[in-house]
């Protein structure tokens, strides 16, 4: 039962439900998840940030991670070319069909990658 509830959560955040659904973030930040047989491993591509900036937490079975990437401020009159890199605000949550041991979960920002590491129960 949470395998579909996880399976539900991702198809809403990537087709780009979530606002229909009550959310509102203004983004999705790429996001990976895989596991094996000791843990789950989330990877998320978040460049441009400082790790006090990312929000991490672990209740009922629910990763979240939410943040803010802001638009650097540019002086003067400014005439865009081009603009792919987004900004604003930003949550993922996903929801893990096994329990977690909590008190080991860690987490790592690196290079513009999040990595946080589920160990399972």
């Amino acid at each position: 039962m949470k395998s579909d509830y996880l399976l539900w959560t991702m198809q809403q955040e990537f087709l780009g439900l979530g606002r229909f659904f009550g959310r509102t973030q203004e983004w999705l930040p790429p996001t990976d998840v895989y596991e094996t047989e000791e843990e789950y491993v989330v990877l998320v591509e978040i460049p441009g940030m400082e790790r006090s900036e990312i929000k991490v937490s672990f209740n009922d079975n629910v990763l979240k991670i939410a943040g803010e990437r802001r638009n650097p401020r540019r002086e003067g009159a400014v005439r865009y070319h081009q603009l792919e890199i987004t900004y604003g605000r930003f949550v993922r949550e996903i929801c893990f069909p096994t329990p977690i041991v909590k008190e080991r979960i860690r987490a790592r920002y690196q290079r513009g990658i999040l990595k946080v590491v589920l160990p399972k129960r």
